[in-house]
């Protein structure tokens, strides 16, 4: 836990510490469109928040070409504990991409994943849709009262900070190809190179710059180190808590 929290509060104080990022920078209506929409409906589903969320969608695979069968013969494929493992994963350069979803190359596939179980603030406020406006503000409650140009600030110091750690390295990648509803993104944990298999979702934890809240695996599932649901939440909690207490990210603005 400390190993953890030590170095996300490390990267983050030494590569944005003091930094921001165009606050009250718009998108074009065709960002909107494409990149943060289909997220406004993601959060909790375990009975800790009220939601009349609709359900998760199923994909149908004869519509897609994108989902890679994991067989033997499928060359950087494997199953661990019901994930296909990928490895060999490089980030792709994409204008949708942000701190907790982007896409990624694998065995010549584009592929967009989300991270389980966190959400990054926004990068953006729209003049457009008061729903994505309502989740810059319900971001910033609860990173402890933030303002919406620190939210936006939050938001794209947390894509720089995920982008930084993958650009121009090969890296893991376990999904269950569960679709994120019908947006065409896939639930995913992502080993960062270089941390002996800790994975993305719990350095942002770490290091402030992500609140918990969005889906994690299924009753009967477990992440593919052999955690279930709950497990893994409270270490993600746990986590949290002494970013809190280390003023890190979010919590020292």
């Amino acid at each position: 836990m400390i190993a953890v929290v030590a170095l996300g509060g490390w990267i983050y104080k030494t590569k944005f510490a003091g930094g921001g990022s165009n606050s009250g920078a718009q998108v074009s209506s065709e960002q909107e469109k494409q990149g943060d929409g289909p997220k406004l409906k993601e959060n909790w589903n375990d009975g800790s928040k009220s939601t009349s969320e609709k359900p998760m969608l199923k994909t149908d695979w004869n519509k897609s070409d994108k989902k890679p069968a994991a067989t033997s013969s499928n060359q950087g494929i494997t199953k661990v504990n019901g994930h296909d493992r990928m490895t060999g994963c490089q980030l792709v350069n994409h204008k949708n991409n942000d701190g907790d979803s982007f896409h990624i190359k694998h065995n010549g596939k584009d592929i967009e994943i989300r991270l389980y179980y966190v959400d990054t603030a926004e990068k953006y406020y729209s003049d457009r849709y008061e729903n994505q406006r309502e989740r810059v503000r319900d971001q910033g409650k609860d990173f402890g009262g933030l303002s919406v140009d620190q939210v936006i600030q939050l938001g794209n110091e947390a894509k720089d900070f995920s982008l930084e750690l993958l650009k121009g390295k090969s890296f893991t990648v376990h999904t269950m190809w569960e679709e994120v509803y019908d947006s065409g993104r896939y639930y995913a944990f992502v080993e960062v190179p270089g941390t002996d298999g800790k994975y993305l979702n719990e350095i942002l934890v770490a290091s402030g710059l992500v609140r918990i809240h969005t889906k994690g695996v299924n009753k009967g599932q477990t992440t593919p180190d052999g955690r279930d649901h709950f497990q893994y939440r409270d270490h993600l909690i746990q986590t949290e808590r002494a970013a809190k207490k280390a003023g890190v990210g979010a919590w020292g603005m």
